[in-house]
């Protein structure tokens, strides 16, 4: 492997950071989290995240004060929103290789970087700037720990995992106490060296860790009398126990098909992982008994968890990734009919894949030049499998199927300035409104479809103050209207109308007509410049 790291090094640092200060914010966590960064620097309240739309993504506040330190060394932009999301998952790749090594060796943890690299989920965490990426990394720093722990105990790796586990909590708040309580317990059900665990003492170390999250509670309790607490509880806690949330739930299983959704290019190798992972630890392999209580501790009991959210399992990415690794290194062809039905399914789903996204654009219709961008991937991802079948006795075929899907993400992320019409409402809403005028104070958003936060956060960072009027009915702003100066009003067509109606005059207007990539729907904005 040592004679391509070169190229695969430079090829995951461009996925992290290609087009990651050129795409627009990504509706709706992610401009939540963009708004929230900004409120806290511009108000000093660094406790209680608050902004615009944005109640419902309200969370622990580390991956905002993240945002928020970024926005004071590169300005209120996009890289500013994700550069703390791309050093988290360098972080996260950088801990599979050099931890990973020690534990696996080079190859094999090398291996698990290419795979993890190439797979649909954890690359894009560093251009879409989420609390899942910075959540992943103290979940892998966590259980590093564990793991050096159990086979080496050491009090630096006693103070890893403690510290992944404070950060956590402050990043998330529930999910690592889970993921770290299931690898710990399971664990010490399979592993010989259990007694071991003893060593991260946690009757002195898990009130320390909990130390800065109570901190921070405490100094919001203060601020707000534990409104903000009460409401984390009530959302995160008992919502998610009796129901999904944004209805996005499915049956037992729905997140093991994810997972072998996200890595698609490795689609061949996960029966057998999991089948030879599991038999190992139940021989006591451990090594094995290792990545699959890993593995298990970050799967399994979401499962059984009404709510389906894609990265709830995300601490089990690492795990599988250095599963399947173990499969690559055994290299091809596989001998069994088992796996052979699994190698023919692999690519009968990469061709099925590939030729509905060359169809998807007779069916339904793309903005602009979108469709390009889709059936382009569509012959991208046909090209590759085709080029590996044609090559599939060449010696080193796991390298190509490696390179396959790190180029295939690659140029997912290099040609997504195409899905810009999907994600630039709010941008181009405000490019509207400042491109000719200077000294807008206020506008008045009467019409914000699927209430999107990174409209008014487009507006702030122009220096201008966004009034929510979406409440407001058709006579107040109107009345509103005929009172401002310095002002533009946000509204659609049916407001629109009945303000010419109701002032009998066909008033000046901008219009911008968009699609929104997360309401599945296209929305006319009517931009009206107050008093012109």
């Amino acid at each position: 492997m040592q004679r391509y790291q070169r190229f695969f090094v430079i090829a995951i640092l461009a996925i992290l950071l290609i087009n990651n200060h050129s795409i627009p914010l990504w509706d709706q966590d992610e401009a939540a989290y963009a708004g929230f960064g900004f409120n806290m620097n511009e108000s000093g309240n660094y406790l209680v995240p608050n902004f615009m739309y944005s109640d419902v993504h309200r969370k622990p506040p580390l991956h905002f004060w993240n945002i928020a330190l970024s926005y004071k060394v590169f300005g209120y932009n996009e890289f500013a929103v994700r550069f703390p999301a791309f050093l988290a998952i360098l972080g996260t790749i950088l801990l599979m290789y050099y931890q990973g090594k020690k534990f696996l060796g080079e190859n094999k943890a090398f291996l698990g970087v290419l795979v993890i690299a190439g797979s649909m989920l954890v690359p894009t965490l560093a251009k879409i700037s989420v609390t899942d990426g910075t959540l992943l990394f103290f979940s892998t720093l966590s259980a590093f720990g564990i793991i050096n722990t159990l086979r080496t105990p050491n009090w630096q790796w006693v103070f890893l995992f403690w510290l992944g586990f404070a950060l956590g909590i402050l990043t998330k708040g529930p999910p690592i106490i889970i993921f770290t309580g299931a690898f710990v317990g399971i664990l010490f059900l399979v592993h010989p060296k259990r007694m071991n665990l003893f060593k991260l003492r946690p009757w002195f170390f898990f009130p320390l860790a909990l130390a800065p999250a109570f901190i921070w509670g405490y100094f919001t309790y203060l601020n707000d009398g534990g409104i903000f607490l009460k409401w984390m509880y009530d959302w995160y806690v008992l919502e998610r126990i009796n129901g999904a949330v944004f209805g996005q739930t499915g049956p037992i299983g729905s997140h093991l098909l994810g997972l072998c959704a996200f890595f698609m290019f490795f689609l061949m190798f996960i029966p057998r992982a999991l089948a030879e992972m599991g038999k190992g630890m139940f021989q006591k392999n451990e090594t094995a008994t290792i990545l699959f209580s890993w593995f298990l501790a970050g799967w399994l009991l979401y499962e059984f968890s009404p709510s389906k959210l894609p990265t709830y399992v995300i601490a089990a990415h690492v795990p599988f990734a250095f599963m399947i690794a173990f499969q690559i290194e055994k290299g091809f062809p596989f001998k069994t009919i088992f796996d052979k039905l699994f190698t023919s399914l692999h690519f009968i789903l990469q061709f099925a894949i590939g030729i509905s996204l060359c169809l998807v654009p007779f069916y339904f219709q793309f903005p602009d030049k979108m469709w390009l961008f889709i059936v382009g991937l569509g012959l991208l991802l046909i090209g590759i499998n085709l080029f590996i079948l044609i090559k599939r006795k060449y010696q080193k075929l796991y390298l190509l199927q490696l390179a396959g899907g790190i180029i295939f993400i690659l140029t997912t992320w290099l040609f997504a300035p195409f899905l810009t019409p999907i994600l630039s409402s709010s941008k181009q809403v405000a490019s509207a409104i400042f491109s000719k005028n200077v000294g807008v104070k206020q506008v008045f958003i009467g019409h914000n479809f699927g209430e999107q936060p990174s409209l008014p956060f487009y507006l702030l960072k122009n220096g201008c103050k966004p009034l929510d009027a979406t409440q407001f009915s058709k006579e107040e702003l109107v009345a509103a209207y005929t009172k401002a100066s310095q002002s533009f009003f946000v509204l659609n067509q049916e407001k629109y109308d009945f303000f010419c109606q109701t002032l009998g005059k066909t008033l000046p207007y901008k219009s911008v007509s968009t699609f929104i990539v997360d309401r599945k729907g296209k929305s006319d904005y009517f931009i009206v410049p107050a008093n012109p």
